[in-house]
């Protein structure tokens, strides 16, 4: 959910904004072998339990980002 960042910070967010009252929250995942697939299940099961959408999304071509290794995580 955070592509290597601070999972903790990303959580209180999603909290606060359906605290707020946001009807509809989407989670967008990119499901990468070796990487986050051993997490699919744990992200399905939060969105159900928090009422989310959970949409899965290709990696998207983004042009040179200064790596070789678009799969890389970024930290």
């Amino acid at each position: 959910m955070t592509r290597g960042g601070d999972l903790h910070s990303v959580l209180a967010g999603l909290d606060a904004a359906k605290s707020a009252g946001f009807d509809l929250i989407k989670i967008n995942c990119v499901v990468m072998r070796g990487i986050n697939d051993d997490e699919v299940d744990d992200l399905v099961r939060y969105c159900i339990d928090n009422d989310f959408t959970l949409r899965f999304i290709e990696t998207m071509p983004m042009g040179d980002l200064g790596y070789n290794d678009r799969n890389i995580i970024c930290r």
